[in-house]
């Protein structure tokens, strides 16, 4: 095996690394910590369910915190498989670069910051109003609008000019390229709903959306597995598009239930 052919092999590995260990990190706090929901309820609530879970809680989102080191390998290594270096691949890179970061910060703040917040609390260290207090601060700048704002907003950002990139390339088929240049333009507008406000609405699209996303990147994997330097990539088969679908469907349908 060539060395190129390993490059594209450890990429598919990283993506489906980063895969795995969303979906279980979300499956967890789901069960134990009414994720996404409990992000959008008032502090008091959110930090009583920390508590109640936090031996959980705190390892499953350190885990998904490794995402954010994923996000930038998988930035850095597509960057070293697109055949054209160039601006437009290099801007690519360094959105998914600072998409990684951002998240990590969000993530991290539930392994560091709220379980200190948490000690301070049960011990008497400081009232319950300056906890609730902290933890929403927290939540708001750390995690919504770092965390979960600028680390989507990057992250759409590189899917659109990764995916450009892609399009010039004989990495993928052309059919992916399009296919992520379309999830790339519909999470930059998605990436404004941790905001709140007029943006609110917008929360109805997130399982949709990230399972979509998800799917493109288990795409790219297979792709990236399937590579033969110096033949142009063949088109995905009709059975793994099929699985993709019911797959998304499989995850969509149970959050509007």
């Amino acid at each position: 095996m060539s060395i190129n052919n390993k490059s594209h092999k450890i990429t598919g590995s990283l993506f489906l690394l980063y895969f795995a260990i969303s979906m279980a990190c979300y499956f967890i706090l789901a069960a134990v910590f009414q994720f996404p929901d409990i992000l959008r309820v008032d502090g008091t609530t959110r930090f009583n369910l920390f508590q109640a879970n936090q031996s959980i809680i705190v390892p499953t989102y350190y885990f998904w915190s490794l995402t954010g080191f994923l996000q930038i390998l998988m930035s850095t290594m597509l960057y070293s498989l697109i055949e054209r270096k160039d601006a437009l691949s290099l801007t690519a890179m360094v959105m998914g670069i600072l998409s990684g970061v951002f998240q990590l910060i969000g993530f991290i703040r539930w392994v560091v910051f709220i379980p200190l917040l948490s000690s301070a609390y049960q011990t008497g260290e400081i009232s319950a109003e300056l906890t609730f207090f902290f933890e929403e601060i927290a939540n708001g700048y750390l995690g919504m609008s770092l965390g979960e704002h600028m680390g989507n907003l990057f992250l759409a950002f590189w899917i659109f000019l990764a995916s450009l990139s892609l399009y010039r390339s004989t990495v993928v088929h052309k059919s992916l390229a399009r296919m992520g240049g379309i999830i790339g333009l519909l999470f930059m507008v998605f990436s404004f709903e941790s905001l709140g406000a007029i943006f609110s609405p917008l929360t109805i699209i997130t399982v949709p959306l990230w399972g979509v996303v998800y799917i493109w990147l288990i795409f790219l994997a297979i792709s990236f597995f399937r590579y033969k330097k110096g033949k142009e990539a063949k088109p995905l088969h009709w059975g793994i598009w099929l699985g993709g679908f019911i797959f998304w469907l499989c995850n969509v349908i149970p959050a509007f239930l």
